[in-house]
C-alpha cells in the first residue's frame, strides 16, 4: 500500500525520504498571519534538506521508489553523481527550481 499524504506533501516526502536540516526552498514572509495559522519552522514553499550520508543518484531514485511504492521515476543527470542535498517541490513546482540550484540542490 502506498504512503497517503495527508498534510504538507513536501515536508512529509522529506521524512519520509530521511533529509535532515529540511527548511524551505522559498520563504515566506509570515506578514499580515496570525500566529495561530503559523508554522513558524517550515513557513514556505517547497523543502530542501540533506541526506547524513552522500550517496548515488541511482541509489536514491532506488531508495525513494522503495519507500514511495512506485515503479518508475523518470529523472535528468548522472546516475552516479554523489548527492547529498535533495530539493522537493510536490505538483507543478518548475517556479521552485531556481531555488533548488540556489540551495546547490
Amino acid at each position: 500500500m502506498r504512503p497517503v499524504l495527508h498534510r504538507e506533501e513536501d515536508l512529509q516526502l522529506a521524512e519520509l525520504l530521511d533529509l535532515v536540516d529540511v527548511a524551505p526552498l522559498r520563504s515566506q514572509s509570515a506578514e499580515g498571519r496570525q500566529m495561530s495559522e503559523l508554522s513558524t519552522e517550515f513557513l514556505g514553499a517547497g523543502r530542501f534538506g540533506r541526506l547524513t550520508t552522500p550517496i548515488t543518484l541511482a541509489e536514491f531514485i532506488r531508495q525513494a521508489k522503495e519507500r514511495l511504492q512506485i515503479e518508475y521515476v523518470q529523472f535528468v543527470g548522472d546516475a552516479e553523481a554523489q548527492i547529498q542535498r535533495v530539493g522537493i517541490g510536490c505538483g507543478s513546482a518548475a517556479e521552485l527550481m531556481h531555488d533548488a540550484v540556489a540551495e546547490n540542490c
